[in-house]
């Protein structure tokens, strides 16, 4: 095989298994109202089966490895096929304790330096935005559509539910889902523009133009950046919101806690910062794949938020990050490839 055959591979392996959907509980709403009703519960989440062989993919992913050369590309294919080789496995141990070994293995946990970070933001900023939700899920949906058709990008926005955030930006399917449920304020409606659009989709967007399929899939350690990228982009055009930040900060603690603790354990602890309901959204984040909350375990992507706006605030010129899916780490080979 050559390498754009390999390439393709890859990409179709990586449309089929690169879902935050396997991880979402679906039976969020039915826990969260068990939970708020009793002083001891902890939430059983179900999880839909995969519509994969995980065991045949991991064969493919590593013949593939086995054909790849010396050149830059070959090395960034390899590396996206070592990560997805632990993502397929973190899916295929759901429910388990391994579940949070390979999520530590593929996302990494906070460290000392970020978890200080993140209580610093939270003791320091304790002001919390008046405004009132109003705008509803389809209403948000609606005037990102519109968003799209004006910035050119051939993408969708649809209602979904079961999300594990407010927005899920999905670039297996190109389209942008909000959940079904959820209201917003209309200070969400530029942030999401700026955020979801004007990075997640536009980054994808631009990596469509490119000859590998790698920068569309997005290189090995691609995330932190994604995520980092996202929010510094809030925070230039004046719309990181107090609000917001706190959240990066919470996102930080629930993970650091649910590696040690159970649901209801952090749940408690977030609420010193956090409204309940804000608590118990940032809590379920980091016990996605968990079956069993009661007991120690954790869903560890959410540390990279704040972990990643820290990396690129060092970044001076940003433009070379929306050609593609990259990472800080792809800079250099950027360069070299000339794109």
């Amino acid at each position: 095989m050559d390498l754009e055959e390999i390439d393709q591979g890859v990409f179709e392996i990586w449309k089929t298994v690169q879902k935050l959907e396997y991880v979402n509980p679906i039976n969020q709403q039915e826990e969260k109202e068990k939970f708020m009703k009793s002083s001891y519960y902890n939430p059983k989440f179900n999880f839909i089966p995969l519509d994969f062989n995980p065991d045949k993919f991991i064969k493919q992913l590593q013949s593939y490895k086995k054909e790849l050369d010396s050149s830059i590309i070959a090395g960034l294919i390899s590396k996206k096929i070592d990560k997805q080789i632990i993502w397929i496995n973190l899916l295929k141990s759901r429910g388990t304790e391994k579940f949070t070994e390979y999520s530590v293995e593929y996302y990494g946990r906070p460290d000392l330096n970020l978890i200080s970070n993140a209580l610093r933001i939270l003791k320091k900023n304790s002001k919390r935005e008046e405004e009132p939700p109003t705008i509803t899920a389809e209403e948000m949906a609606e005037h990102l559509n519109n968003e799209v058709n004006r910035m050119k990008l051939d993408w969708s926005v649809k209602v979904k539910e079961n999300l594990g955030a407010k927005a899920d930006d999905v670039a297996a399917e190109e389209t942008l889902y909000i959940k079904k449920g959820e209201m917003f304020t209309k200070k969400d409606l530029k942030r999401l523009t700026v955020h979801e659009l004007g990075v997640h989709s536009t980054r994808a967007f631009n990596a469509k133009k490119l000859k590998y399929k790698i920068f569309f899939i997005g290189t090995a350690e691609y995330e932190v950046t994604e995520e980092g990228l996202a929010a510094v982009m809030e925070e230039k055009e004046g719309i990181l919101e107090e609000s917001i930040l706190r959240s990066y900060a919470g996102r930080v603690l629930a993970v650091n806690m649910t590696l040690q603790k159970s649901f209801r354990g952090v749940y408690i602890f977030l609420c010193r910062y956090f409204p309940k309901d804000e608590a118990y959204q940032l809590t379920m984040r980091a016990k996605r794949g968990i079956t069993d909350t009661s007991k120690p375990g954790s869903f560890t992507k959410d540390h990279i938020y704040l972990k990643g706006m820290e990396l690129v605030r060092q970044i001076p010129d940003l433009r070379p990050l929306f050609k593609g899916r990259v990472g800080v780490e792809d800079l250099f080979n950027l360069r070299e490839l000339r794109i």
